[in-house]
């Protein structure tokens, strides 16, 4: 009985194409049909004026605020200038898990930032995270997470990001 000499090349071929495209659709590789939403895939594709980045470079450093982040009301700038998109801020959520301390500014002034702030604290204790972990704060009131963003940053909290629309 001969053996078929380009089995195992046809072979090898067929699963290094079918790890290919595992890869792809694992990181959101693929063509712009891939996400209309026919394959399961609920993330909007970026169009040519979008731009995104990552919050936090390879290394751990910090990477610049982009420009369409920082809010036109010069009273919701923080001091530090560290601004992030939804969209950033559920990608580090995502590759970070429960080493991110998320701050939801609810409402109603000072009680609010203040309470905010205390379940900080709480889940920086209860996760056993340093102060290097990063701090996404959200709120409706920019003003006020922007309050929140520096208060954080001088109880020494040194990764803060205040999360715009």
């Amino acid at each position: 009985m001969k053996m078929n000499s380009n089995r195992p090349h046809l072979l090898t071929h067929a699963l290094l194409t079918g790890l290919v495209v595992a890869c792809m659709s694992a990181c959101g590789g693929g063509t712009a049909a891939d996400s209309d939403g026919i394959g399961g895939d609920t993330e909007p594709a970026l169009s040519d004026s979008d731009s995104f980045s990552t919050l936090l470079a390879d290394d751990g450093s910090v990477m610049p605020s982009n420009p369409n982040t920082v809010p036109a009301d010069h009273a919701a700038r923080t001091r530090a200038g560290r601004y992030a998109s939804s969209r950033q801020a559920e990608q580090l959520e995502r590759a970070l898990g429960d080493g991110v301390i998320r701050v939801n500014v609810e409402c109603c002034g000072l009680e609010g930032l203040d309470q905010a702030i205390g379940i900080a604290y709480g889940v920086q204790a209860a996760g056993d995270l340093p102060a290097s972990a990063p701090v996404l704060v959200r709120s409706a009131d920019l003003r006020l997470g922007a309050v929140a963003v520096n208060r954080l940053q001088e109880a020494g909290y040194g990764n803060v990001w205040l999360v715009t629309p």
